[in-house]
């Protein structure tokens, strides 16, 4: 990232602001491929609406492999049609969960149990239609790997609070960000990051609508 050094002194303050104020209890132990449902929830969406979506799908899904042999409109269904990227999301996930039945011949992640973090990383990644917030939140939060979930919502924020590159994507600022954060502080900056991009929602959306400029009159036609 160009002016790397610039930025990341803003960012070390700006995280110690966020770690400061945040009081959310510990993310809840799930096994690995619930929290790779749970994380294509949470991706670009509030925690809450996530896990409101996640409740009225294991209500009607027996497993999580229900969740893959589902059509993708009977997902967005239950998600709700104006939950974010609905569509997008559902075929994200179906995608995911059967590439993992594929290589696991069910869909379970207990292979990556004994594997080197390196390989974790590597089989989460390239899990298809896997966004890198939903790799590293598994990774991080299933596996104990060293990474920093970033999705566009906290990266439009970085880049709005002078700690990112403007210029730069959400991968070259997740790259970036876990450089900046050690590993033993990487879970509560993610828990902390994620508070305070739902509180940035909270507040975008109660923003009121600027006015509309009123209409110009229209001139009369002149008389010749």
């Amino acid at each position: 990232m160009k002016n790397e050094a610039v930025y990341a002194r803003k960012l070390a303050a700006l995280l110690k602001k966020v770690r400061r104020g945040h009081t959310d209890e510990p993310a809840p132990a799930r096994d690995p491929v619930t929290q790779l449902v749970v994380a294509f929830l949470e991706w670009n969406a509030p925690r809450k609406s996530a896990r409101e979506a996640h409740n009225r799908l294991m209500a009607v899904m027996v497993d999580n492999n229900d969740l893959r042999v589902s059509h993708g409109h009977e997902l967005v269904a239950l998600m709700g049609e104006n939950y974010p990227r609905a569509e997008e999301r559902a075929a994200r996930l179906r995608e995911a969960l059967q590439e993992v039945f594929v290589r696991e011949h069910g869909v379970m992640l207990d292979s990556l149990t004994d594997k080197a973090k390196r390989q974790v990383r590597t089989y989460l990644d390239t899990l298809p239609g896997t966004p890198q917030f939903v790799a590293a939140q598994v990774f991080l939060l299933s596996f104990g790997g060293h990474a920093i979930p970033i999705d566009d919502r906290m990266a439009d924020l970085l880049r709005q609070e002078g700690a990112a590159d403007p210029e730069a994507d959400v991968a070259a600022i997740a790259e970036y960000v876990e450089r900046h954060v050690k590993p033993a502080e990487a879970v509560e900056t993610h828990l902390a990051m994620q508070t305070w991009a739902d509180s940035a929602s909270r507040k975008s959306s109660k923003a009121p609508a600027k006015p509309r400029a009123a209409a110009k009159p229209k001139k009369k036609p002149s008389k010749k």
